[in-house]
């Protein structure tokens, strides 16, 4: 953009000035509507997406906000049927973008300890290998802990 089209620099005491005269002041509901259609159907660029992803990461709930999200994704669930959630899920993992789910990925697992991530190898191995083709095994440990009374 051209410095003519950026109009005027403000001094402080203008800034101050019309942000307390603009203070407290709300939108009326036409003006709300106009504002809302002009950004609807906007969506954020797989850049901002990455840039969002990655401010949230390492963000700690509270134990109540956590138990709240349960309960809601509870409720939510119960009343879903499950070929609408696998559905979901399908459509959900096909929208990321490859090069943004190995971004997502490898933040991922640069958070967790080499002892948690052979642990996530493992149990992925163990329903590729196992649980997919109803297998089980007496050597396998995940077996071992899912059937109790194999031994």
């Amino acid at each position: 953009m051209s410095a003519i089209h950026r109009g005027r620099e403000h001094i402080p005491e203008s800034i101050a000035k019309t942000t307390t005269s603009k203070l407290g002041r709300k939108h009326t509901p036409e003006s709300r509507a106009k504002m809302r259609a002009i950004n609807l159907g906007k969506k954020h660029t797989k850049e901002t997406l990455l840039k969002m992803s990655i401010a949230h990461t390492g963000m700690k709930f509270t134990p109540e906000h956590c138990a709240n999200i349960g309960a809601a994704t509870s409720r939510r669930m119960a009343y879903t049927a499950p070929e609408i959630r696998s559905a979901w899920a399908k459509k959900a993992n096909a929208a990321i973008a490859p090069e943004i789910r190995s971004e997502m990925m490898r933040k991922l697992n640069s958070s967790r300890t080499p002892e948690q991530r052979s642990e996530i190898s493992r149990k992925g191995a163990h329903f590729k290998n196992h649980v997919k083709r109803g297998i089980v095994s007496q050597v396998c440990t995940h077996c071992e802990s899912s059937y109790p009374d194999m031994r």
